[in-house]
């Protein structure tokens, strides 16, 4: 076995040096493609005769780390993109033959191994491969549905991720210059999105994990009830992607550690080559991009998965928001689908506690989860219930004491719950719980709580190591450091059994061969921030690390490493340490008072961190004044004899006191409500600074949200896209009385999808939605609109962009004559090319090939 992996090691160096190349020529060759270097290629002539490549056949040389069959095809790409990399540098001669030599051996050395190991494993032909599809996803879906979920007591009952998962909404943000409006849907729609990369993203604990797994799980339902269609699922955290060898092994090696110790026969790299079944293609669901810590090995692993074919995989990539400059590795916007997701819905927050309080046995669960919501729904645990992981902490700690108030802050509750994880692992120890550890510690009185208080101590320090990015998330450097905890007389590997069992016992991490993972990033974030406060050299370091050395500078965490939560973190653990660093509170003092920084402070009121009345006032007269500040004529004037443009900078001022405005809410001053009902009411605003405003006094509930919201949709002045986003809004808001949908908002689609005065596309927006909520009254006029529509894209007379996005959206409904439509579009020259080109997108998108792009001016 030593030898085989060994040579799966070495097989992979050829096809490493591949993808390190081409990574390196996507970074620094502008508007680089793989396609003209092989253009390049087969234009030249190489040892006598002309080199004959193709994009496949290069693909599975990068992609699926096949092995060339003749050198010098493979050095001609080679040399191609090594000229790419060094234009106007001029390399020797001396140089290129190193360069060729080095290439040389690698391909001689993956010949040599390929011979060598091509008896190891015989390929599976198709009647095989269909064979062992059903067993892998009914081994992944078992495998997922009882996944550890964070923020769970270890050996506490796990109920099954259906249980407790509740359905989410995504956002996906309006594109400039397309006519995509932003729009919120069932997080579920993501799985409908075909022909693009799509990107999920949301912050600490937003349950993006959740999300992955629950659809892994409806979608191996699918094929295994026969409905199957399209994509077979694969879920494997980025990290996976970091490791040796070719695609195809990095997915089998991490679906293996998943299925271990299930019924299921092993997975050759070569069952994730090609297709799943004929005519379907995988699916593979990244989850934790963010957690690869090397930003420049982030960027790779985006660069080599943009560029797998689109025949043979689709892409669902999970991660908490990172710099543009990385995400734009998985290609152009109109590649990438882009999705956030939104935070619980408040009104599903009972069920989910009502779930786990049923799985914990929890005696009379409705009066625990009465409990439960009459703390839930007072700042800031109110807002805090909306993010699924705190939520579970919050059910495991009212599971735990029904009668005992929950901690007021986010900090407190990551507190709380990592002290009742020592108290139960505690518990589980004196009571010889965990009889496999007690077992093999059997005459050694005392050791099993010596290594516990030892492991929970470098916990804290790997966490924030961890957090630095100065080391691997590695087993062995912890093995090493409670090495001399060992009896002489217990075996390495019994010791090592002890060690992982207790790490897996704490709750606070899984441990995966060689590598230790936290359960979740935030769980780190926590750890990381209670040891940096409890040490005042770390204190001092971070202090200066956070906020630079003259202190006026905003939190300043390094760009794109996903810390600003531990900075968060971090300063609510000071704040609530009575040795916390000197400076701080005149820190939190300068930052309440400057408008570019007050919103630092407003997100720490909205942790529930311990700030003093004094700060939280000035944050809040900072606010006030920034919100209530508008612009008198005579300003607007001046502007305009200077140069600018007043309508412009009314718009920025707009901005900024909507900011204010929330942020006073934040703060917990309920002016900041009456404020900005003012702006929904100010028809000098736009239509759409308007809607939003009223949108998010809905989030945040209030008596007169709905009200709002209904003036807009019946203000025949309103642009009728907000008219219509307005009403879906109010359908959507909790009811003062009686079941969702909420009437009101129904009524008002009803309304809108029959008012003739409204375009098309805004009518039959309100029908859809009307159909959605109630198909007794919306069907009829749904698929009136819908004909309706039909006609407007076929009507020559009509806005081209119009057209165009209203045969987008018939294709997104799956209307029975929007292929037909798109490619009437896409060949009608009296259209504009940009719009021509997105109707090709979508027919692209739809996997309907229609020739070359135009490039005729129309």
């Amino acid at each position: 076995m030593a030898g085989r992996k060994k040579t799966s090691g070495e097989t992979a160096a050829l096809h490493k040096y591949l993808q390190a190349l081409e990574s390196k020529a996507q970074r620094q060759v502008p508007g680089y493609r793989r396609e003209q270097v092989i253009e390049r290629v087969n234009e030249q002539v190489n040892h006598g005769s002309r080199a004959s490549l193709n994009t496949s056949t290069v693909g599975e040389w990068i992609i699926e780390g096949r092995t060339p069959r003749d050198f010098a095809t493979l050095w001609a790409f080679v040399k191609a993109m090594l000229q790419a990399i060094t234009v106007g540098q001029n390399p020797s001669p001396a140089w290129w033959m190193e360069k060729e030599s080095e290439c040389k051996g690698l391909w001689e050395a993956a010949r040599q191994l390929r011979r060598a190991t091509s008896g190891l494993a015989l390929a599976m032909d198709e009647d095989q491969h269909a064979r062992l599809v059903p067993h892998y996803l009914r081994a992944v879906e078992q495998a997922v549905a009882y996944h550890p979920y964070p923020g769970v007591l270890p050996g506490s009952p796990l109920p099954p991720l259906r249980q407790v998962y509740v359905r989410r909404r995504v956002t996906t943000p309006a594109r400039p210059g397309t006519g995509d409006q932003e729009r919120r849907c069932p997080a579920e729609e993501i799985l409908t999105t075909q022909g693009r990369i799509v990107l999920l993203l949301g912050g600490p604990g937003a349950g993006k994990s959740s999300f992955l797994r629950a659809s892994l799980i409806t979608l191996a339902e699918q094929w295994a009830s026969g409905a199957g269609r399209g994509s077979v699922p694969v879920y494997i955290p980025a990290h996976f992607l970091t490791q040796e060898g070719v695609l195809g092994e990095q997915l089998a090696r991490a679906v293996q550690s998943q299925i271990k110790g299930r019924d299921s026969p092993p997975l050759p790299a070569s069952f994730f080559t090609g297709p799943p079944l004929p005519g379907s293609r995988w699916l593979i669901l990244v989850d934790g991009l963010d957690e690869i810590p090397d930003a420049t090995e982030r960027i790779d692993v985006l660069l080599r998965l943009a560029s797998l074919p689109r025949d043979r995989y689709e892409l669902l990539i999970a991660s908490r928001p990172l710099p543009e400059e990385q995400l734009s590795a998985l290609g152009p916007a109109d590649h990438v689908v882009r999705f956030d997701l939104l935070p619980f819905d408040p009104r599903q927050l009972p069920d989910f506690a009502k779930s786990w309080m049923m799985a914990a046995g929890v005696n009379d669960p409705e009066r625990a989860v009465a409990k439960l919501m009459s703390q839930a729904v007072r700042p800031p645990l109110d807002k805090l219930a909306t993010n699924p992981l705190l939520a579970t902490i919050m059910c495991q700690l009212h599971m735990h004491n029904v009668d005992s108030p929950l901690p007021a802050s986010r900090y407190g509750i990551y507190q709380h719950y990592a002290d009742l994880l020592v108290d139960h692992l505690d518990g589980r120890l004196h009571n010889r719980m965990d009889s496999r550890l007690v077992k093999r510690l059997a005459g050694h009185p005392g050791l099993l709580f010596q290594l516990r208080g030892r492991l929970l101590s470098e916990l804290d320090e790997l966490a924030l190591l961890h957090m630095r990015q100065d080391v691997p998330t590695a087993l062995e450097p912890l093995m090493e450091r409670v090495a001399d905890l060992r009896p002489h007389t217990l075996r390495a590997e019994d010791w090592h059994s002890v060690v992982t069992d207790l790490l897996h016992a704490t709750g606070l991490v899984t441990v995966h061969g060689t590598r230790v993972d936290f359960l979740h990033r935030t769980l780190a974030e926590f750890l990381a921030a209670r040891y940096v406060a409890a040490d005042a050299d770390l204190s001092k370091s971070a202090f200066q690390q956070l906020f630079g050395r003259w202190w006026l500078r905003p939190l300043r965490l390094r760009k794109g490493s996903g810390e600003s939560m531990y900075g968060r973190m971090l300063i609510a653990a000071w704040l609530a340490s009575p040795r916390h660093p000197r400076a701080l509170l005149d820190v939190l003092r300068r930052l309440a008072a400057r408008d570019g920084t007050v919103g630092r402070v407003a997100e720490l009121a909205c942790d529930g961190a311990s700030l003093p009345q004094e700060i939280r006032n000035l944050a809040r007269s900072r606010c006030h004044q920034t919100a209530t500040t508008t612009m008198s004529p005579g300003e607007m004037k001046l502007i305009e004899s200077l140069g600018g443009d007043p309508s412009t900078e009314l718009e920025k001022l707009t901005s900024r006191r909507i900011r204010a405005a929330q942020m006073l809410v934040d703060l917990g001053d309920e002016r900041g409500r009456d404020l900005l009902q003012m702006i929904t009411f100010d028809t000098t605003l736009p239509d759409i600074v308007r809607f939003e405003v009223a949108r998010t006094l809905a989030y945040q509930g209030g008596e007169r949200a709905g009200d709002l919201l209904e003036i807009l949709a019946r203000d025949t002045e309103l642009n009728g896209d907000h008219r219509v986003l307005a009403a879906r809004q109010l359908a959507i808001m909790d009811p003062s009385k009686g079941p969702l949908p909420n009437k009101h908002g129904v009524d008002l689609l009803e309304l809108l999808a029959r008012d003739i005065t409204l375009h098309i596309l805004n009518r039959v927006e309100a029908a859809a939605a009307l159909n959605r909520y109630d198909g007794e009254r919306g069907r009829d006029l749904y698929d009136a609109a819908t004909r309706d529509l039909d006609l407007f894209a076929r009507d020559i007379r009509a806005d081209s962009r119009l057209r165009v996005a209203s045969a987008v959206w018939l294709a997104n409904v799956r209307y029975s004559g929007a292929v037909n439509l798109l490619a009437s579009l896409v060949r009608d020259r009296t259209l504009r090319r940009t719009h021509r080109r997105r109707a090709e997108r979508k027919l692209a998108e739809l996997g309907v090939h229609h020739g070359p792009p135009s490039h005729k001016k129309g």
